[in-house]
């Protein structure tokens, strides 16, 4: 994902997904999501703009 600075996904089903994806600085989570797995975005430090809905019902371990 290093060419990628902004993302927005329907589905992720796997812990450290966007592990240290360092160029990331923007993500959309989309009401159909309602797990964010442990460490998804763990070590994104460019990842400034994060928008999600209340939908969500579980955040895992470090997962921003």
């Amino acid at each position: 994902f290093s060419k990628y600075n902004s993302i927005k996904f329907t589905y992720v089903n796997r812990e450290a997904a966007f592990y240290n994806c360092s160029n990331l600085t923007s993500i959309t989570i989309p009401n159909s999501i309602k797990k964010i797995e442990d460490s998804t975005f763990a070590l994104c430090s460019g990842l400034i703009n994060i928008t999600f809905s209340d939908e969500i019902e579980e955040i895992g371990n470090s997962a921003f």
